[in-house]
């Protein structure tokens, strides 16, 4: 069937109506999208203005970096490194910031974030900067895509000041603890000595307190004040023994000489005498005579503890052995009780201040074995204990010889 002109035109007109009208639309949804766009556009340009806002004006230096130049660096960093504008850094070869002590850590931590894309957690570095100084700072690095390519984006804290009032807190807290570790040993020192006066001064008092009860009662003769001559002589001794231990307590080292052992021994066991009859103790030397030893006379104050605590705490062994030998040119002297053995596990610091059991505890060497140990240690030589057989206690020292 045959269609009229007239018909086909009104098609025609009809469809493009139709193509006009989805046109106006298109074009209408074009003008929505283009709004849409600029509004986008302008969010975007508003969020980088921001940002860069945030990052021109943040305090802490923010840089970017390729792994090999700078690229960015926000005015922090610039003030940071003492330079006048961005492009003084931008191009400059990181390497040449860093300290040599650092170049391998921030290299192995560049690489890290450039390969495997790490996020690395803030550590301390330090850098070189223009001017020659250094500086001190707490980094922390993160991967970044800038300029179409994996970058290092850094935030740096200068920490310099806070690290030098680090320093400076440390050296006062270091002067305070020197400080406080010197009282401590003043207060040892003091406590040792007043030990020392109170025990040696005892028994010569009581003995010239005696001697004037014998003479008020006219039972005293020539022997009776040649004892008081005796305890008299060894109080001034006392004065001058607590200025020696007081010294050696001071020093490393003492004045020394040539003396001999063998009458250093039974001078000491003189004021033992009424001791050991009062204990019913025997008393065994076997010291080669003219032994001698190269050292200072507070050396006496060695057996005076040795020979104290075997009666003191060793009576019930009714048995002291006193004997010397000389090997490889020391001088070892060993006193020997039998009385209760000390358990192996408190030998070791038997000779430590701290260290004082009760009498009934088998130990109770108290605080002398210390100045026995310090005494021995400023003559170059050392003090032990080891296991007498069958039972009992070998208290030893070892000195040069003469």
């Amino acid at each position: 069937m045959n269609t009229s002109p007239s018909q086909s035109n009104a098609d025609l007109v009809k469809q493009l109506k139709q193509e006009l009208k989805e046109l106006r639309l298109r074009v209408k949804e074009l003008e929505k999208n283009e709004a849409r766009f600029y509004q986008t556009e302008k969010a975007f340009s508003d969020s980088e203005k921001r940002y860069r806002e945030l990052v021109n004006n943040l305090g802490d230096a923010i840089i970017v970096h390729d792994g090999r130049y700078f690229l960015f660096a926000n005015p922090a960093a610039v003030k940071m490194t003492h330079l006048e504008k961005p492009e003084d850094i931008i191009g400059k070869p990181i390497i040449d910031f860093i300290h040599p002590d650092y170049k391998g850590i921030v290299t192995e931590r560049v690489r890290q974030i450039l390969d495997e894309g790490a996020v690395m957690p803030k550590y301390e570095e330090r850098y070189v900067l223009p001017n020659g100084s250094e500086m001190d700072a707490e980094v922390t690095s993160v991967p970044i895509t800038f300029q179409d390519k994996r970058c290092v984006l850094e935030i740096i804290r200068d920490v310099t000041e806070r690290k030098k009032e680090e320093k400076h807190l440390q050296k006062r807290e270091l002067k305070q603890r020197l400080l406080s570790e010197q009282l401590a040993k003043s207060n040892y020192i003091k406590d040792l000595l007043l030990d020392v006066i109170c025990h040696d001064i005892k028994n010569p008092a009581n003995i010239i307190g005696m001697m004037a009860d014998m003479i008020l009662k006219g039972q005293g003769n020539e022997k009776t004040f040649k004892v008081i001559k005796k305890s008299s002589d060894r109080l001034i001794k006392v004065t001058h023994d607590v200025s020696a231990l007081a010294n050696i307590f001071v020093n490393d080292t003492v004045n020394k000489e040539k003396l001999d052992l063998y009458t250093i021994i039974n001078d000491v066991l003189e004021d033992f005498d009424e001791q050991l009859q009062n204990e019913a103790m025997d008393i065994e030397i076997n010291i080669p005579p003219r032994m001698r030893i190269f050292a200072n006379p507070i050396i006496e104050h060695v057996f005076v503890n040795y020979i104290s605590n075997a009666i003191e705490y060793a009576s019930h062994g009714k048995r002291i052995v006193i004997d010397a030998s000389n090997r490889g040119g020391d001088i070892i002297l060993r006193v020997m009780d039998f009385g209760y053995t000390i358990p192996e596990k408190n030998r070791s610091n038997l000779f430590d201040r701290q260290l004082r059991l009760e009498k009934n505890s088998q130990i109770g060497r108290g605080l002398g074995l210390s100045i026995v140990k310090r005494i021995a240690d400023v003559h170059g030589g050392e003090a032990w204990v080891e296991p007498n057989k069958p039972r009992g206690n070998i208290f030893c020292l070892s000195i040069p010889g003469d």
